[in-house]
């Protein structure tokens, strides 16, 4: 099996795991999907490979009950997967997901689209993908996801979702 991990240090790794359908196999945990903990990766031949693998938390499982927020969480994902080509250390990018995918365990409903809209943002601006705009400087430059920040973006939903959308259009990767 083959699965995707966003690292600190290498950005996004595709990494082939063996044995990982037998219900005894110790990494059948790290291929599940949105698992976050300490992954054993070498590097041979044919690309990255699995060796070893701690989770910490496996977000899904912790989402899976609210289906907005997995929902979310999977939409976030898939656009990584489509913007990120090769390694590339990165560590903002895994950052801001991390502190999205936190978030998300105890947002409010209300706070689920601001909060990824405003990841999104965060990416794209990183990614160079994202037009400059003051409106947005602020949002941008936070380290955290906090409820009074989104409160007061909520009601510039619109704009920001114009904003991404233009960005996204201009990649010709989505």
């Amino acid at each position: 099996m083959r699965v995707g991990i966003l690292t600190e240090d290498f950005g996004l790794v595709y990494a082939r795991v063996g044995g990982v359908r037998n219900n005894s196999s110790k990494l059948r945990s790290g291929s599940q999907e949105f698992a976050y903990g300490d992954f054993s990766l070498i590097s041979g031949k044919t690309g990255w490979r699995l060796v070893g693998v701690r989770i910490q938390t496996n977000f899904f499982e912790k989402l899976k009950v609210f289906r907005e927020k997995a929902k979310v969480m999977a939409s976030v994902s898939l656009l990584l997967r489509k913007l990120l080509f090769g390694e590339e250390k990165d560590q903002n990018i895994f950052e801001i997901v991390l502190d999205f995918f936190e978030f998300l365990i105890s947002a409010k409903p209300e706070e689920v689209a601001p909060s990824e809209c405003i990841t999104v943002m965060k990416v794209l601006n990183i990614l160079g993908f994202l037009r400059s705009d003051p409106e947005f400087i602020e949002p941008l430059a936070l380290n955290k996801l906090e409820p009074a920040t989104l409160s007061i973006i909520a009601s510039r939903r619109a704009r920001m979702i114009n904003l991404i959308n233009e960005s996204l259009s201009a990649t010709h990767v989505v």
